[in-house]
């Protein structure tokens, strides 16, 4: 037996009601499933190593970066006493000559360094093209090799990129010549016209010991003419030896 059963007046409208209802309550849930899962992927994404590789390849760059220019900083600095002899003390843009012994110094030591990452390589194809600049002022070197775009990708279970995070970080080296033991050439200028004149040799290596800290000088006198030699109280690698780095002049 089928029974037929008939709404009472009004009824026919319930259906509608529990229909809206129940939408409302999917699009609630719906909305707090996404809030959590949105909430959830953040937390992981702060919680990972997501961003991390971001700056290991940062510093990755300015540890390269850094190890090149003060290995050519010393190798220039000694190859530019051998190239102008004593014209160091006397030559009005001796600072310009030594940054563009700098500049070729990096070309050539970049050389020597292999990178199978995309960011590192990119960062020595600029010191080979010479893609950088190159600053020196009373003793304080600048090294600007510009920005890298650094890119790090997240990806789901099925490698799908989920996001991605772009870093655009500017690798700079400074670095002062007096932290290596020397000092910048224009100030070594500076104090060999100051010490010239004092015409007694005791007092003129004092004058040359007192201006130049960095430095020992002797001032040796023979058939009226005084011989000056700078030598670096510190030791440098240079080529495979271990030594002071010397500049002499006659006066």
């Amino acid at each position: 037996m089928i029974s037929i059963l008939k709404n009472k007046k009004g009824d026919d409208k319930m259906p509608i009601f529990l229909f809206v209802m129940g939408m409302i309550i999917v699009c609630l849930a719906v909305l707090a499933l996404f809030v959590y899962n949105h909430y959830k992927f953040e937390s992981e994404i702060y919680d990972s190593s997501f961003l991390d590789s971001v700056f290991y390849k940062e510093t990755q760059m300015k540890g390269y970066s850094k190890l090149i220019v003060e290995k050519t900083i010393i190798s220039s600095y000694s190859q530019m006493i051998i190239k102008e002899g004593q014209g160091i003390f006397t030559i009005s843009d001796v600072n310009e000559k030594y940054i563009d012994l700098v500049r070729e110094e990096i070309k050539l030591e970049s050389r020597k360094y292999q990178f199978e990452d995309q960011i590192l390589d990119e960062l020595k194809n600029k010191m080979l093209n010479g893609n950088f600049e190159v600053k020196i002022e009373q003793g304080k070197i600048m090294v600007d090799f510009g920005e890298f775009s650094i890119i790090s990708a997240l990806e789901d279970k099925d490698k799908k990129e989920i996001m991605k995070a772009v870093y655009n970080p500017k690798i700079l080296v400074m670095t002062n010549l007096t932290e290596f033991g020397l000092e910048d050439f224009g100030t070594i200028g500076g104090v060999w016209n100051q010490c010239k004149s004092v015409i007694k040799t005791d007092e003129m290596q004092k004058c040359f010991n007192d201006k130049l800290i960095n430095f020992e000088a002797k001032v040796n006198e023979l058939d009226g003419k005084k011989s000056v030699s700078l030598n670096t109280k510190m030791k440098f690698l240079i080529g495979n030896e271990l030594k002071n780095i010397e500049i002499k002049g006659i006066l």
